[in-house]
């Protein structure tokens, strides 16, 4: 089996029905939640400038998910600021708290 195919059938095993909840950090200072942040914004520009949309999340427990990620702003769901949005039929904004749990994301396929 070739590599690619390999790493395709990889993904797909990270299919989830319903995502997992991680709860928001506690105790964190301020500095800790600029920089998230911070990264939460890059990352919107990293959406915003590519093509590939379908993306593998590690969480900072090892627990990994494929996920349609878009950066929506200005509709239905996405409100008046840009936000980092999952789901391809009714997209989920994904918040700070579940990305301060975000320990990798990667291209998928």
């Amino acid at each position: 089996m070739n590599k690619q195919l390999h790493d395709i059938i990889q993904d797909l095993r990270r299919v989830t029905i319903l995502p997992r909840r991680y709860d928001t950090p506690k105790g964190k200072d301020d500095a800790y939640w600029r920089e998230r942040n911070r990264e939460y914004a890059d990352y919107e520009k990293v959406l915003r400038a590519s093509d590939l949309r379908w993306r593998v999340i590690t969480y900072d427990d090892g627990h990994e998910e494929l996920a349609y990620l878009r950066v929506l702003q200005g509709g239905v769901f996405s409100g008046l600021y840009p936000a980092i949005y999952r789901g391809v039929i009714l997209p989920r904004r994904i918040e700070l708290g579940t990305w301060a749990r975000i320990k990798d994301i990667r291209i998928a396929f």
